[in-house]
């Protein structure tokens, strides 16, 4: 008989050996193979002869036939069972519940048809589904449920999980600066460790900017725009460029009180063109910070794809439709056209904050409409985004159609290869085309390359070509 011994065997020994408990072993081959072999029986070859012999026996039922039930909550395997068909012997299941499927490890084909051991056991549980107590005393999981149904036991095939990656990690997330900053405004050196405007504001000290001269109205200026013309550089001077006029002008433009707005110590390009405060303020605004040339940048693993379903990237059959895929259905296989790409849910959010800063400047900074309008994540969806190598002059134009869970971004493999990249684990960046448009200027970059080995590089000049 299946007794508590076998059960507790390697759990005491390994807690004798080093003083440390162990978690508890799954239930697995080898532990069948003794307790069969006790009860003088063959290894069960079908699932029939498995359910015989624990029924016969009162010996657990062999982990081939058991799925990862303990994951599962009573109400989910309760939805699972009302999901699923059976005709012929062949057991189908609807696509709202194939996400259960996925998490018990049962094989499932395109037509949605379970197949393997493990989903025999399930096939015998929908057969008496009218008799199960989804609200018994159990354990909390589908397993327990399942052991209060059947009269002899049902061990888990799963204790702990370890997980691991191989190779390089995947990884998505916005691109920071250390400290992360808001706006590339001189604040000074005086300000202390947190560099905020409101700081530079109230002592106004004098900072290093580039003079510049209009040629329409032939008078000095900081900003690199006047008069609706590119303006001339003079030189280098240690001023005071009016910061507390700036910032209070540009908090009343955001309609906003104050906040942690963080500048920069020193402005380190050639000619020290400073950005103007107000980007800063929006920014901070809408909880996103700058990278150093300007623009909000996505750091994101490159994946490759060819073919997708609209369900799985939260696409609606409409949408498909409108960016010129030949969809009918949720679950329609689509191909995959060259340059549009599926971004990561944990960047969504971000992205959605910068489609609404860059709205936000378009009106208070330079009187135009809003360009993206969108209030959820899904509205973005259709709209141009750039991807970009690192130490390459061009970006490469791309279109959203989707968001799906991954540390990743999926495109095509033509998108990727236009990058210079090969897909063994490279991050590329990504960033709304406004955003690169609008904010990036190689004359705010640092005058000096960065080195790395011995080599020189510089940033990326997006704006010397995005390829189409």
């Amino acid at each position: 008989m299946y007794g508590i011994w076998e059960k507790f065997w390697f759990l005491w020994v390994s807690s004798w050996e080093n003083n440390h408990p162990l978690a508890p072993s799954p239930y697995v081959h080898e532990w069948h193979e003794l307790i069969v072999s006790k009860e003088e029986l063959t290894y069960p070859e079908t699932f029939s002869e498995a359910l015989s012999q624990s029924q016969k026996f009162n010996i657990p039922m062999a982990p081939e036939y058991i799925a990862h039930y303990s994951d599962l909550l009573p109400e989910e395997l309760q939805t699972l069972l009302q999901g699923m068909t059976i005709s012929d012997g062949s057991a189908q299941v609807e696509p709202d519940v194939l996400e259960i499927i996925y998490r018990l490890n049962i094989d499932v084909d395109v037509n949605r048809c379970l197949s393997g051991d493990k989903s025999e056991l399930l096939l015998n549980l929908w057969n008496s589904k009218s008799q199960l107590d989804f609200k018994s005393d159990s354990d909390g999981s589908a397993l327990g449920v399942i052991r209060n149904f059947y009269n002899f036991p049902i061990e888990n095939p799963i204790s702990i999980r370890i997980g691991g990656r191989m190779g390089k990690p995947e990884g998505s997330k916005l691109r920071e600066m250390k400290p992360p900053i808001h706006c590339n405004f001189p604040v000074g050196f005086n300000v202390g460790s947190q560099r905020l405007l409101r700081t530079a504001a109230d002592q106004q000290e004098d900072v290093e900017t580039g003079w510049r001269m209009c040629d329409v109205c032939e008078e000095a200026t900081i900003w690199g725009v006047c008069c609706g013309a590119e303006t001339r550089f003079v030189g280098l001077k240690w001023d005071k460029v009016g910061i507390k006029d700036l910032y209070e002008s540009a908090l009343e433009s955001a309609a906003i009180a104050d906040g942690k707005i963080k500048g920069v110590k020193g402005i380190t390009s050639s000619e020290k063109i400073p950005e103007h405060p107000l980007k800063g303020v929006l920014r901070y605004k809408h909880g996103i910070s700058m990278f150093r040339d300007g623009t909000i940048r996505f750091d994101m693993v490159d994946i490759t794809m060819t073919h997708f379903r609209p369900r799985e990237i939260g696409m609606t059959v409409e949408q498909a439709q409108k960016l010129g895929y030949d969809c009918s259905t949720l679950d329609d296989i689509l191909e995959l056209r060259p340059q549009d790409v599926v971004l990561p849910l944990n960047c969504s959010e971000k992205i959605l904050a910068t489609a609404n800063y860059m709205d936000d400047l378009l009106g208070s900074m330079y009187e135009l409409e809003p360009y993206y309008n969108c209030d959820t994540v899904n509205d973005l969806i259709g709209h141009y985004v750039m991807g970009i190598a690192p130490h390459t002059s061009g970006a490469i134009l791309a279109r959203i159609i989707g968001f799906a869970d991954v540390k990743g971004h999926y495109g095509h493999h033509y998108y990727h290869a236009a990058k210079r990249r090969n897909c063994d684990g490279d991050i590329d960046a990504v960033l709304l085309l406004l955003d690169g448009l609008i904010n990036f200027s190689k004359k705010i970059l640092a005058r000096t390359p960065r080195r790395a080995n011995g080599c020189t590089f510089d940033f990326n000049y997006q704006d010397c070509a995005v390829r189409n």
